[in-house]
Formats: structure tokens, sequence, C-alpha cells
């Protein structure tokens, strides 16, 4: 299971113009959503690093998306 809410995942699903969603539908969006942070988090962390940080900014994850 993920740290991911499935509430969370199906009212931006909702927001997105989705009427419905099963429930295999929002725990695949829940993995998918998880993964994808995950691994933006670990991009972001680089650029952290690179400027000699052990806090992560809001501007690290800003340059991870644009890298």
């Amino acid at each position: 299971m993920t740290d991911i809410a499935k509430a969370a995942v199906v009212r931006l699903a909702k927001s997105a113009g989705i009427e419905r969603i099963s429930n295999e539908a929002a725990i695949a969006l829940c993995d998918s959503a998880e993964k994808y942070v995950q691994e933006l988090t670990l991009k972001s962390a680089k650029f952290m690093i690179a400027n000699g940080r052990s806090t992560l900014k809001a501007r690290d994850i800003a340059l991870a998306l644009e890298a």
C-alpha cells in the first residue's frame, strides 16, 4: 500500500473531469503518484546536495522539473 491517500487521488481525478474511478484505477494512480514523487525527490536532492544544503527547497524541485 502507498503513503498517498486514495481519497486524495480520487479528488484529483474528479477535479480533472473524471466522474467515476474504479478502486483498481485509484490504487494504480496512488502507486504511480508515489513513484513519481519519489523519483522527483531523488532528482531534486541532487540539486540540494550540489548547493551544499541538507534542506530540500522548492527551487530544487523546480530545477529538477526543468532538467
